[in-house]
């Protein structure tokens, strides 16, 4: 059980850690076990989905094991674990849906970098990042907290001045 949930876990399949699961509360069914054994491995399993989900801290363990170790029948201690498993889950689609978001943002740089001395604006980096207009405006301005415009503005006059700085360091031959 140990092994099949280590690998649901490490490729990320929520189906096969609730199988896991599952089939780990039916064999103690079968078979008990005393309570702090099951208790211990309940706990084992709530390390892992915690260590998945990037909790490192006693600040997170703590309360985990406190209701893993507290709970008083197995279906708590189910349901904790089916909880658990719904918390990596929710955490993980987040992180996903955030770097997906940091990759966009890095595509979004690299057109401006490429194209500021272009005649650039909102609806030509839109259609060079497949967004449209108004989601890319948005995106944008929830990403990094200024408007794409203002960031181009800026980014233009950035560039002005160093070209600015480099000439004027430059000495010409005559």
């Amino acid at each position: 059980m140990s092994v099949f949930l280590d690998n649901a876990l490490l490729i990320s399949d929520y189906d096969g850690c609730e199988h896991a699961i599952c089939t780990a509360f039916e064999q103690i069914e079968k078979r008990p076990h005393s309570i702090i054994y099951t208790k211990y491995i309940c706990s084992e399993i709530v390390i892992k989905i915690l260590a998945k989900a990037g909790g490192s801290s006693l600040k997170v363990f703590g309360p985990a094991l406190e209701r893993t170790f507290g709970a008083g029948t197995l279906e708590e201690l189910r349901s904790f674990m089916l909880s658990a498993l719904d918390e990596l889950k929710s955490a993980d689609s987040l992180r996903k849906e955030k770097n997906r978001g940091d990759k966009r943002i890095d595509e979004i740089f690299s057109y401006i970098d490429a194209n500021y001395m272009n005649d650039i604006g909102l609806e030509s980096t839109a259609k060079n990042v497949y967004l449209s207009p108004g989601y890319l405006s948005a995106f944008f301005k929830n990403a990094t907290g200024q408007s794409i415009i203002k960031y181009i503005t800026e980014y233009r006059l950035r560039k002005a001045k160093e070209l600015l700085r480099t000439h004027k360091n430059m000495r010409y031959l005559i």
